[in-house]
């Protein structure tokens, strides 16, 4: 099950393969859908996707 300390683990990988203003973003992109673990319905969709957005918020502040 996905929760919110999922989506800072993604965060965290993505700033750290990346550099400091790094998203998750592009990670689920190519992830979400395309696996079977990651196949989640639209409401799911829309959840990750607004908490993507609100880490990087945070972390452009």
């Amino acid at each position: 099950m996905l929760d919110l300390l999922t989506l800072c683990d993604w965060t965290a990988i993505a700033q750290e393969l990346g550099n400091n203003r790094s998203s998750a973003r592009q990670w689920a992109d190519r992830t979400i859908g395309n696996r079977e673990h990651f196949n989640f319905g639209e409401v799911k969709k829309q959840f990750i996707y607004r908490v993507i957005d609100d880490l990087d918020r945070q972390l452009m502040a």
